[in-house]
């Protein structure tokens, strides 16, 4: 435990990626890549079609929350 109190109280901490942009943690909560699986698997559906698809749905969520610098 003494490791663990250490490194978060008393070293420097960052945000995970997601915190900088919702595309990712809308990503993350979807679970796409599983889905694609669950597709491959149950579903019958090629691995490429289905990678595809998932694809397709991560670049919809960051369009939607495209960041213009």
């Amino acid at each position: 435990m003494p490791p663990y109190v250490a490194q978060g109280i008393d070293s420097p901490t960052k945000p995970d990626y997601f915190a900088y942009n919702p595309a990712w943690a809308q990503v993350r909560s979807e679970h796409n890549y599983h889905v694609a699986f669950h597709d491959i698997v149950t579903g019958g559906m090629s691995p490429e079609a289905a990678v595809d698809k998932a694809n397709k749905r991560c670049e919809e969520i960051f369009q939607k929350f495209e960041i213009k610098a």
